[in-house]
C-alpha cells in the first residue's frame, strides 16, 4: 500500500520514502490528499510529474532526447516512464534531434567535423546529423572559412600559420586552400 504521508506545495511525500514533484494541476486532476492510498494511480501521477518536469527542462533551453533523458534520470528512477514521457515530447514536437542539429550547425561557426563531434556528444545520431546537413546551405562552411581567414589576416598572421590554425579547428585542407585562392 502506497500512501501520501505529506503534501507540501509542489511535493508529495510517499510512504516508500519517495518524493514526487507535482504541480497544482496534478494534485487537482488526481484529487490527491494527505493520507490517500495512491497505489492504483501511482504510475499515472508519476508519469504526469515526469512530463511536467520534461516540459520545464525544455522550457529552460532546447535539448536533445539524450540530454532530456539524462536530466530526467537524475531526478526519477523509473526508466520506462521516462522513455514514455520522452516519446510523448517527440510526438508533440517538443523534441526533434534533427531540428536541434540544424539549429546548432547554423548558429555555431565550427567546421563540419567539429559540429559532428559536438552533436554526437549531445547524443544525436550520425544519421540525424547527416539529415540536418542536407538542409544547410552549401556555401555555409566556405563563408565561415572566409570570415576566419579575413580575421586572421587582419591580425597579420602568415599564411602557413593560418592554414595550420584552421586545420586544427577541423577544416579540410583542400577547402582552406580553395577559399584562400578565391580570396586572392
Amino acid at each position: 500500500m502506497l500512501t501520501i504521508i505529506k503534501l507540501v506545495k509542489n511535493k508529495i511525500y510517499l510512504s516508500n520514502e519517495e518524493i514526487i514533484d507535482v504541480n497544482p494541476d496534478i494534485i487537482h486532476e488526481y484529487k490527491l490528499r494527505q493520507g490517500d492510498d495512491i497505489t492504483d494511480k501511482y504510475t499515472d501521477v508519476l508519469l504526469a510529474s515526469i512530463k511536467n518536469k520534461a516540459i520545464f527542462y525544455i522550457y529552460l533551453k532546447p535539448r536533445t532526447s539524450y540530454e532530456l533523458i539524462s536530466k530526467l534520470k537524475a531526478k526519477y528512477t523509473n526508466i520506462d516512464l521516462i522513455n514514455e514521457a520522452v516519446m510523448y515530447m517527440k510526438e508533440c514536437g517538443y523534441i526533434d534531434d534533427v531540428d536541434y542539429a540544424l539549429s546548432y550547425i547554423l548558429t555555431h561557426s565550427n567546421s563540419r567535423q567539429k559540429n559532428y563531434f559536438k552533436l554526437m556528444q549531445k547524443g544525436i545520431k550520425k544519421a540525424d546529423i547527416d539529415l540536418a546537413y542536407t538542409d544547410v546551405p552549401e556555401n555555409t562552411e566556405e563563408d565561415q572559412l572566409e570570415k576566419e581567414i579575413a580575421k586572421l589576416k587582419e591580425n597579420k598572421i602568415e599564411l602557413p600559420k593560418i592554414i595550420l590554425k584552421l586545420t586544427r579547428k577541423g577544416y579540410e585542407y583542400s577547402k582552406i586552400k580553395k577559399v584562400i585562392d578565391k580570396m586572392k
